[in-house]
């Protein structure tokens, strides 16, 4: 029986044909490849999300991750030239002083901006917040742990990572012009703080759940 799996990027949703017998054989990287025929997004350039949480591992099946005809999932992902070094930057991370941007990319950076200021002064303070409760939960014996506290807390990382996931469409939705130097440093430094912040968040509600 032929189904589809539903896949959400930059704004649109495409259709992804796959039969239900497929969903426990076709791999991570499978459905990638599927998904660059929509998108021109290089392979080794995406991160596909299946109920809030990135699929990490290409090699393992949909039916791993919990994928089902009918799922509803989400791309990210970057051309070749404004590939994200992951190593570089983290939530802490002090930049050097740029030298002022012409006229025309003031407005491209002010719109970073505020997106980094949602990050920073927002959502970061939160999750900071929420990996104490996770580590207070955690130091509680199994027997004695509260199954409504889990929830929450489980619930609470999944709301995290929509929101983080929200953040990084909307700085892949920042068009960077031509010479825009300073706007694409921002907007990977932004897309980079974003991509560790979702994973510190998965790690921390899978400590919830094992």
């Amino acid at each position: 029986m032929r189904s589809q799996i539903e896949v959400k990027w930059h704004g649109r949703t495409f259709p992804v044909d796959i039969t239900e017998g497929d969903i426990d054989t076709c791999t991570v990287l499978q459905l990638k490849e599927k998904c660059h025929r929509f998108t021109g997004l290089p392979v080794e350039n995406m991160k596909v999300l299946a109920y809030g949480a990135v699929m990490k591992d290409d090699s393992l099946t949909l039916g791993h991750y919990g994928v089902r005809p009918g799922s509803k999932l989400r791309l990210m992902g970057s051309s070749k030239a404004d590939r994200v070094d992951n190593s570089t930057t983290t939530a802490t991370k002090t930049t050097k002083s740029a030298p002022a941007a012409p006229v025309a990319e003031q407005k491209t950076l002010e719109d970073l901006q505020l997106i980094m200021n949602k990050l920073n002064k927002t959502i970061l303070p939160e999750i900071n917040a929420y990996e104490d409760q996770v580590k207070t939960y955690n130091l509680v014996p199994g027997h004695d742990k509260d199954k409504k506290v889990q929830e929450k807390l489980v619930n609470r990382g999944l709301y995290f990572a929509e929101i983080l996931m929200q953040l990084l469409f909307e700085f892949d939705g920042v068009k960077c012009g031509l010479g825009f130097d300073q706007s694409r440093q921002l907007r990977k430094d932004g897309v980079n703080t974003a991509q560790d912040l979702l994973d510190k968040v998965d790690r921390l509600r899978n400590s919830v759940q094992n």
